[in-house]
């Protein structure tokens, strides 16, 4: 390397070290561009001292804060995505022209085991108990960009073929279904003609795929609701390109925006409660002179699709709406807004739907739904129950496992039994042989948690001839049914109902 060659690289490293030393010692700290937060720094003790962790932490956290940080990321993913065409995020997919995909659309669905047959039988059982607590209900499912523009998605992903494989056969069984399924698929696909429906650059619905939306949710309510005069524009407005943020080339694009102005209606948005404004939850109410409303109250259980509209788009179509978040089901807001509603509208997007309505998730709706619908404790032939006896709160285990016989004749009715437990007991309904009764989870286990269980009672099959079987656990308390109303399930779906095959 020639003489004055080594001086320059030279002067270029002191350069680069210096100048972002100087700033920072006189106060100035880099900001993140990549819509995260910062890394924060690590705890020091003497026991973390060795720990190599810690060591990285700490010099992510000091590159976070480095001045200038955020135009070398910016020149960083510029060269990245302008002349590679690659992706400086992995949560981002780079599609086609000026197009970005979140990476979740393209591989949740075939991580999880749920399949769209399972999809729909949970559907179809929240629907009953919804309706088995004097309830009506409705389920709709918000498709990701790739669904509706998967035209502009590009390259293709290892299992990018089979997530949009297992989302057709998803979007097929919620087309076909009746009410209470809410189906948006061909909707927004239809309004492509008319402009964009969701933002290239993020990850939200545009204003005129809100309009689509909340067309489709109001009239499925209260028909005759709608009415396209309350339209207006807005002009551009700026949109919020989170992908782009989160690849470090924040961007300023402008689309389309518009509102809803109803003729004669009032909203008031309550505040929210005294040390809990950090739950994603509101309420608002509405009154009218002129344009009709759905009559009240109702409990949209939402995430940020429905909360980026929930003001201007969806609250002045309600006498009473109550908009908590999936983060709140194991919050008081959850249980307040669903005992306090007439009807039950349950919103996620299409890439969470399958550990939404397939795990825990579904396992806390179920017991709100449960405990909100007519119970009837369910009679035990307490002569014959083994390892069991009889306590205060049901039955206390006597050893490691027990049966304890029900007693009662059948019904014309499907019942879906709640049962709570204690010590993590595992519960399981089998017939008089020791069979396991089937359930309309298909060959999975029915949803279950440390502290309850839900056993499943076919119409026709008599109590008499069943028997609660418990393995572990500290004590279990007595069995209570909810007899549920008739499945509005098509014929097609019979096996399913009732524990058969998938189709």
């Amino acid at each position: 390397m020639r003489r004055l060659t080594k001086y320059l690289v030279l002067a270029e490293f002191v350069v680069l070290i210096a100048v972002p030393g100087t700033l920072r010692l006189l106060g100035d700290e880099g900001s993140t561009i990549e819509n995260r937060a910062r890394i924060e720094a690590p705890e020091l003790s003497a026991g973390r001292l060795l720990d190599e962790e810690t060591y990285a932490q700490l010099g992510a956290w000091f590159t976070d804060r480095l001045p200038l940080r955020e135009h070398a990321v910016r020149a960083g993913a510029w060269i990245d995505y302008r002349v590679f065409r690659d992706s400086p995020s992995d949560q981002v997919i780079i599609g086609r022209g000026e197009w970005l995909f979140f990476h979740h659309e393209l591989n949740l669905p075939c991580e999880s085991p749920v399949t769209a047959d399972d999809v729909v039988i949970r559907v179809d059982l929240l629907d009953r108990l919804t309706r088995a607590s004097g309830r009506d209900f409705r389920f709709l499912i918000a498709p990701d960009k790739a669904s509706i523009y998967r035209d502009r998605v590009g390259r293709v992903l290892p299992d990018q073929e089979c997530n949009l494989e297992k989302n057709d056969m998803l979007r097929e069984r919620m087309h076909a279904l009746p009410v209470p399924v809410v189906p948006l698929w061909d909707q927004l696909t239809a309004a492509r003609d008319d402009g964009l429906v969701f933002d290239p650059r993020g990850t939200h619905w545009t204003d005129l795929g809100r309009l689509v939306v909340v067309r489709e949710l109001v009239e499925s309510l209260a028909g005759g609701a709608w009415y396209d005069d309350d339209v207006r524009s807005r002009g551009p407005v700026d949109s919020r390109d989170e992908l782009s943020a989160l690849i470090g080339l924040p961007s300023d694009t402008q689309l389309e925006g518009f509102t809803i102005e109803r003729s004669g209606v009032t909203v008031v948005k309550d505040p929210s409660a005294p040390g809990r404004e950090t739950i994603p939850y509101d309420r608002t109410t509405a009154t009218s002179s002129d344009r009709p409303l759905v009559t009240g109250p109702v409990a949209l259980v939402r995430d940020s699709q429905f909360g980026l509209m929930q003001d201007r788009f969806l609250a002045p179509f309600f006498t009473e709406a109550h908009f908590p978040h999936w983060q709140t089901l194991a919050q008081p807001e959850f249980a307040t807004a669903i005992s306090a509603s007439s009807t039950v509208v349950i919103q996620t997007v299409e890439r969470e739907v399958w550990r939404r309505v397939g795990g825990s998730l579904f396992d806390r709706i179920l017991t709100r739904l449960v405990l909100e619908s007519t119970r009837a404790p369910l009679t035990v032939d307490a002569a014959a129950v083994r390892g069991a006896s009889a306590s205060e709160d049901g039955w206390a285990l006597d050893e490691s496992s027990a049966s304890i016989p029900l007693r009662g004749g059948a019904t014309a009715d499907d019942r879906l039994v709640f049962v709570a437990t204690q010590g993590g007991a595992q519960i399981r309904l089998v017939d008089r042989d020791g069979a396991e009764v089937a359930a309309p989870w298909v060959d999975r286990a029915p949803p279950e948690s440390p502290t309850r269980a839900y056993l499943w009672i076919p119409a026709g099959v008599a109590p008499d001839d069943l028997v609660v079987e418990v393995l572990g656990g500290d004590g279990i308390g007595t069995p209570v049914a909810v007899t549920l109303p008739t499945s509005r399930l098509p014929a097609a779906h019979d096996s399913q109902r009732t524990g058969g095959p998938s189709s």
